[in-house]
């Protein structure tokens, strides 16, 4: 269904990425240790600037994919 919908399945793989990737890498090891850790300390402070982090690179991964907007170097 979704093949018949879009024209380009790069979008998709990249809408994929974009959103998983993320949540894989920063928003979830943080949300963890987080939860998990009960001492307040420098890295429970470093997994929230993780958490953070994630949560900032989801729309911006996603607002650059949907305008296909390419980041200059």
């Amino acid at each position: 269904m979704l093949a018949m919908v879009v024209d380009d399945l790069g979008t998709v793989l990249a809408l994929v990425g974009a959103t998983g990737s993320t949540l894989v890498s920063y928003v979830l090891p943080g949300l963890i240790y987080i939860k998990i850790y009960p001492h307040n300390d420098t890295s429970k402070i470093l997994a929230y600037i993780q958490l953070l982090l994630g949560i900032v690179i989801t729309p911006l991964a996603l607002y650059f994919i949907l305008t296909n907007r390419e980041v200059s170097h």
